[in-house]
This record gives C-alpha cells, structure tokens and sequence, in this order.
C-alpha cells in the first residue's frame, strides 16, 4: 500500500474515532484476555470489548490504539507505555502478586519445599497461548533468572510445563496449581488503561476508569489479592 494511501486511511480512522466519541457510540475498548472475560458482561455503553477468541499475542495492541482502529486498550504491565510518552494517558487500575502455576496432576503440584535448582531440572517455562508476545518473552526471561537451568538438558525428559500467572488468570485457567518453592518473589504485575491523550479529559472514557477500578475493587473485597491503584 503507498504511503500515501496508509496516511489517508489513518486520517479517515482518526475521523470516524472522533465521531465515537462526541456521539459517543459503540467505542472499542481492547482488553487482556483475562480482564475481559470478567466485565464483558457488565461493561457501560457506549463502550465494546474485543471477542475473546482474538488472540492478544498476535498483534501489537498499542499500534491499533495508534492507529485509531480502537479507542482505548487495558494493558499487560509489559505493553504499558512509559509515563514520559506523551501520547498516551495512562489510568493504572490495579497491582497483583507473580506466581508460578503448573497443571494439577504435574509432579511440582504434588509435593512442596522445592528449591530453585530443583525447578530448574525438572521442569520448563510454558507461557500461556493468549498472552502478548512481550509477555512470552518477559516470562522467559524471569524463568532464567529466578532457577537454575542446567546447561546441559536432556531433550528426552518430560519436563513440567510451568507458567507465570496472576490472580486474575484462575477466570481463564481455574485449575492451575501454585508452586510451592519456599521464595517470596517479589515482582508486581500492573494492569493500565491507556488512552490517546487527545482524548483523556472524555466523560466516556473517565466513565470506563471508574467502571473498571469499582469492579476491581470488588473483587478484591471478595478475596482476589489484587490491589487497586
């Protein structure tokens, strides 16, 4: 496509988004998977989430934002844009604790007290199919430096499959065990709503941030250990 042509198709978006919002009608909020499956339900007009099949890790959900196909996105702490961008306005919603989840019947759910080294031999990092490409890599990286990976694996042992998660993941895997490996891991997982700036002082949108911190605010009341910012 010339480049003359992605421009006039970006200035037609960014027409049709402000139009969304003076209406406001049918805006279009993208959202982590797992977020979404609990507000899709409860979400105010005029306000629509993406479907739940349209898999966060196969596109770069800022660049829809940028590109004015969606009017605001609930980030993943690693897709959040730093505080000095200012093309953004940022709402941060809530904070939660990292743990390491396996599968109920793996051998790590089934007993306690491993150490670091031990998780390291017996098991792999396997991060989750809807999380965003930055996340996959991020848990990787976090997977390295917290356990004892041998430099030499043997490719023929059945590893355990092992996954970062939060306590708002058990709505999409409720059956996930946590690892029990004696650490406190003190990393924190933030989850934002991110808006273009020119559009931060919307009713619409400061309607969504209220929506969305009481309805994380609930859930924390009801026992989720999440914290609302």
């Amino acid at each position: 496509m010339p480049a003359g042509t992605s421009k006039l198709l970006t200035m037609e978006r960014h027409v049709h988004q402000l139009y969304r919002f003076i209406k406001p009608a049918r805006l279009r909020l993208h959202s982590t998977h797992w977020t979404n499956r609990s507000i899709r339900a409860k979400l105010p007009e005029p306000w629509i989430v993406n479907p739940l099949q349209c898999i966060e890790s196969s596109f770069d959900s800022l660049d829809l934002l940028d590109s004015h196909l969606i009017d605001a996105l609930i980030t993943e702490g690693i897709q959040r844009p730093a505080d000095h961008d200012v093309r953004y306005s940022i709402f941060d919603l809530y904070q939660s604790p990292v743990r390491l989840v396996t599968a109920p019947d793996s051998v790590l759910a089934l007993e306690t007290g491993f150490s670091p080294s031990d998780i390291g031999q017996l098991a792999r990092i396997t991060p989750q199919s809807y999380v965003c490409n930055q996340a996959k890599h991020c848990a990787r990286q976090l997977f390295a430096e917290n356990f004892s990976i041998p430099e030499s694996r043997d490719g023929h042992a059945v590893k355990a499959n092992l996954a970062w998660s939060i306590p708002t993941f058990s709505w999409v895997d409720p059956h996930a065990v946590e690892v029990d490996f004696g650490i406190d891991y003190s990393h924190r997982y933030v989850e934002s709503l991110v808006v273009l700036k020119e559009h931060d002082e919307s009713p619409a949108v400061h309607q969504l941030v209220s929506f969305l911190r009481s309805s994380f605010l609930a859930m924390a009341r009801e026992g989720l250990t999440i914290a609302v910012l």
